[in-house]
């Protein structure tokens, strides 16, 4: 996960208000501290995260609050939830570790439950690679578009994961397919690292 989603799908926007210096919040509904605060023209939803100021007609998410009640831009915005909520910007990708486990154990399953794993690895690095991309540019749009099905995805159980393998290969076998060879190619990669490095040792024990 990047931290620009990381932060977007972790913080609630009732919890920005609080932290931006908003007051009380009455059935949703406060004053914009931003100017005088005049009435209760500000609405706020949690669930869908997004809040719209009635006086000025405008609102937006998380990301346009801060902007509005602080100023700059949405860069500027993400740094300050960063700091303010202490979470990374900086996405952390899976290590040499987690690879190889995650190889490990589709190795280690049944046919279907394999080609289901290769096909959620490589899934998942794909909307991975789109949200990574999307926070550098950054594109505000595409981060919310592939936010949600990343998060998702990660959700999934070991079954949760095989319907949905099924259920991709019928509505798209092609595709279905050719995710399932590049998580395989991956998989792969991963026992090469992890027969190389088993042979380097072998190798120092014996000149030992």
């Amino acid at each position: 996960m990047s931290g620009a989603e990381a932060i977007l799908d972790h913080v609630t926007i009732f919890a920005v208000w609080r932290a931006l210096g908003g007051g009380v919040l009455r059935r949703g509904r406060g004053r914009a501290f931003w100017r005088d605060g005049d009435g209760w023209s500000v609405a706020l939803s949690d669930a869908k995260g997004t809040w719209f100021d009635h006086r000025d007609g405008i609102g937006g998410g998380l990301l346009d609050l801060v902007v509005r009640a602080r100023g700059g831009n949405r860069a500027d915005a993400l740094r300050w939830l960063a700091e303010s909520f202490g979470l990374p910007l900086q996405s952390r990708p899976l290590t040499a570790t987690e690879r190889m486990r995650y190889a490990r154990v589709a190795q280690e399953a049944g046919p279907l439950a394999r080609a289901a794993l290769a096909w959620h690895g490589a899934r998942l690095s794909e909307l991975e690679d789109q949200a990574r991309e999307a926070s550098e540019r950054p594109d505000w749009a595409a981060l919310a578009s592939v936010a949600p099905e990343l998060r998702r995805m990660r959700a999934l159980s070991a079954e949760g994961t095989v319907r949905e393998y099924l259920r991709e290969r019928e509505a798209d076998p092609d595709g279905a397919a050719a995710l399932v060879r590049i998580g395989r190619a991956w998989e792969a990669a991963c026992r090469a690292v992890v027969e190389a490095a088993v042979e380097a040792w072998g190798a120092e024990d014996a000149a030992a």
